[in-house]
């Protein structure tokens, strides 16, 4: 009796401690930052929103990463998420852009100014934000380390790294041009950034002796901004078009990148500049059969695949010489169609890692792409408002459909294989026979707008959705009804694509952020 007593006191204890652990580690939930403070009627994200401003917290724990769908707080131990600061959707759209961000002494506080002169306060522990217009009942002190709200009679004590006036008469004309600068909090040492290369220089404040130098070969840092920690060993780097960067001042090593999406830019004979501050990078993206992987492809000619639970990078494909315009996975997953700017079509063995290219007569620029339910066809959709029909086992063209007198925008098979449905920027969408080629219906769009997209729902009804700016609207085709708004991005959606059970939606904004949609409430009974 003794001895079953022991073992269940032991049972218990080890129960405790297991709910004890799963209570006082917040990595565990931290890591998961693709469930964070979702919008409603959304089940997941990938990426983190196109970032601003950077600053590290008073004891030097925490990083605060701001971004345009809220505030990243990272732990600098282990550079995991802690948590995600939304904020207000108004807030994150481009027209108030942030053009500081600073730690309240206590770090309970995060105010950020932005630059239609107004500052918002962020409780870092419930997330919470207010919005203050300087001049009327707020405003900084001489020395920018306070800031005072006058209706309520309190003072904020700012966190601030030291700020020394230095001679940079010495420096030679190059070292001059700085881009942005940061001190240590002791103001013995000072980094800085410049427009002409990719290197980060530390220097010594009295002597302006040479330190250090950190580089990664990345190309050149425009509007870098850079942030030391409280204790001066760690330096966090922002540069547009690549990703944040953590460094070890003492020994130079890049430490951490906190973000895994990194856009390369190439010249070639389909565009010979692209605005390295453009942020329409994303221009298609497609779910796997299983909805276990996302493909999104890019302005640089590159293909991405990711995997939705971890949020992480897990492929990479470089055959195109234009901007991805369309994806598509086979019903069985195996094969990956990408349609490109260059005039090609590429079938993606995603087993084997190998490809092969499909053309057809007068076919240009392509806009999109789609398979058969049955996995036999590929239809792809051209600029010029011709809709292409593949043998998938040969590559072999079948048959052409014309009448669209604009660019193709979507093709898609209706369920039993027999329709194929198409929209165009002439604001038409079009129901043709799949084995007659001739057109069976065209919709014209209820206003002077034109569809973003349209899904069959598994018995065959057909829903059209238009978004406009930073929102989705649902439209019922069969009945001319409205059927739901999705609203969560922060900034202009530039592509949207359905999971294979049409029931989840992913949609990517020039916010830097997919966003997957919950559709199952569109399912009718008869499905």
């Amino acid at each position: 009796m003794n001895t079953k007593v022991f073992y269940l006191s032991l049972l218990l204890v080890g129960l405790l401690f297991c709910i004890l652990l799963t209570l006082y580690l917040p990595n565990s939930f931290a890591q998961n930052y693709t469930q964070m403070s979702l919008p409603e009627d959304a089940k997941g994200r990938l990426g983190k929103g196109h970032i601003q401003q950077l600053s590290y917290s008073p004891d030097g724990d925490t990083l605060a990463v701001v971004t345009s769908i809220g505030i990243w707080l990272y732990d600098t131990k282990t550079y995991q998420v802690l948590t995600l600061l939304p904020f207000p959707l108004k807030y994150n759209a481009y027209i108030e852009e942030i053009t500081n961000t600073t730690f309240s002494v206590d770090g309970q506080t995060l105010l950020n100014e932005t630059d239609d002169n107004t500052v918002y306060l962020c409780d870092v522990q419930s997330g919470k934000n207010r919005k203050i217009f300087l001049g009327e009942n707020a405003y900084f002190n001489a020395d920018r380390k306070t800031f005072t709200i006058e209706k309520e009679n309190r003072t904020i004590q700012l966190f601030q790294e030291k700020k020394l006036n230095i001679d940079y008469s010495s420096f030679n004309e190059k070292d001059r041009e700085l881009d942005s600068i940061a001190f240590s909090p002791d103001g013995k040492t000072f980094a800085y950034t410049h427009i002409y290369d990719s290197t980060i220089r530390i220097r010594d404040t009295q002597t302006l002796k040479l330190k250090k130098i950190l580089t990664d070969n990345t190309g050149f840092i425009y509007s870098a901004r850079i942030s030391l920690s409280p204790d001066g060993r760690t330096l966090a780097s922002l540069r547009s078009g690549a990703p944040i960067q953590v460094w070890d001042v003492l020994t130079g090593n890049l430490k951490n990148t906190l973000t895994r999406y990194n856009v390369t830019y190439r010249r070639n004979r389909y565009f010979n500049r692209v605005d390295l501050l453009d942020q329409w990078v994303v221009d298609s993206v497609a779910f796997s059969p299983d909805g276990k992987t996302l493909a999104n492809g890019s302005r640089d000619g590159t293909i991405r695949l990711w995997n939705i639970d971890s949020g992480k990078l897990t492929k990479t494909l470089l055959v195109h010489q234009g901007f991805i315009n369309g994806l598509a996975f086979s019903p069985d997953g195996k094969l990956l169609a990408s349609g490109s700017e260059d005039g090609l079509i590429i079938m993606w063995n995603l087993e084997t890692g190998t490809h092969e290219v499909f053309l057809a007569e007068r076919m240009g620029i392509i806009s999109c792409v789609a398979f058969s339910r049955d996995g036999s066809m590929l239809a792809s959709g051209s600029i010029d408002g011709n809709i292409y029909l593949f043998d998938t086992a040969t590559g072999a063209p079948k048959m052409t459909f014309t009448g669209h007198i604009e660019e193709i925008s979507q093709v898609l098979f209706s369920p039993d294989g027999d329709m194929l449905a198409s929209r165009s920027y002439d604001g038409s969408v079009r129901l043709w026979n799949i084995h007659t080629g001739k057109p069976k219906m065209t919709l014209s769009t209820p206003t002077e707008y034109f569809w973003d997209g349209l899904l069959f729902t598994n018995s065959g009804k057909l829903i059209a959705i238009r978004k406009i700016s930073d929102y989705i609207h649902l439209w019922n085709v069969t009945d001319g009804l409205y059927k739901k708004i999705l609203m969560g991005h922060t900034a202009i959606i530039s592509g949207l694509s359905l999971s294979a059970d049409r029931k989840t939606l992913a949609s990517d904004g020039t916010d830097d952020t997919i966003l997957l949609w919950d559709l199952s409430f569109i399912v009718d009974a008869s499905d």
